[in-house]
């Protein structure tokens, strides 16, 4: 596969030149390291040159202003895609009382966030609760519900089953592969998740 690596600019404003550069080359994919607020008016001069590759960023694209910014031949060719950490609860089959529950109580729809968010909060009470007992019920120090997470053994979330190391990483976490499917903001939450992944923390 040919490649374009990340790219860098002085302005998030003309990008003609490294537009026109990439359409000359015609990679299958073009990979930028930055955020949505860049990324839009970039990837828009790239379409606009020629290029009809695959556009792809991290989870800073992550926005629906990427598109607003993009415009609407954002999507065409090889499309639009990133990778994040955090996306759309509806992804996880444990999360549908969460986000029912979420719904009747705030009258919105949860944010990527909060079904990790809700995880941890769940961790953090399990590994209170586990520091207070080893304690015969007397109140844990900071350090002991640390040691207390650390020790934690396939505690089922929402988002995934979690297990961390002795750093305090989980030893998998879930990584997921988005497409965006329309250059409508308003249909941001119904891009797709084309892959996830499971990759272990880096040794140290």
């Amino acid at each position: 596969m040919n490649i374009t690596g990340s790219l860098v600019a002085n302005t998030p404003k003309d990008f003609e030149t490294v537009a026109a550069e990439i359409a000359s080359k015609k990679p299958d994919l073009a990979f930028f390291a930055g955020t949505f607020n860049i990324a839009g008016p970039l990837f828009r001069q790239i379409r606009a040159a020629g290029y009809g590759g695959t556009l792809m960023g991290g989870d800073g694209i992550d926005s629906p202003d990427l598109v607003k910014l993009g415009g609407p031949a954002l999507p065409n060719g090889g499309g639009v895609v990133y990778t994040s950490i955090l996306v759309n609860p509806r992804v996880y089959p444990e999360a549908a009382g969460f986000i029912k529950d979420f719904q009747a109580k705030y009258n919105a729809y949860p944010q990527p966030f909060a079904a990790p968010a809700y995880d941890a909060m769940g961790i953090c009470l399990k590994a209170i609760e586990n520091a207070a007992r080893a304690k015969n019920g007397e109140l844990p120090t900071r350090k002991e519900v640390a040691q207390a997470i650390r020790a934690l053994k396939e505690y089922r979330g929402i988002t995934n089953v979690i297990t961390f190391n002795e750093r305090g990483d989980p030893l998998l976490s879930k990584y997921m592969v988005v497409r965006v499917v329309s250059a409508d903001p308003k249909r941001w939450s119904k891009n797709e998740i084309i892959q996830v992944l499971e990759i272990a923390p880096p040794k140290p």
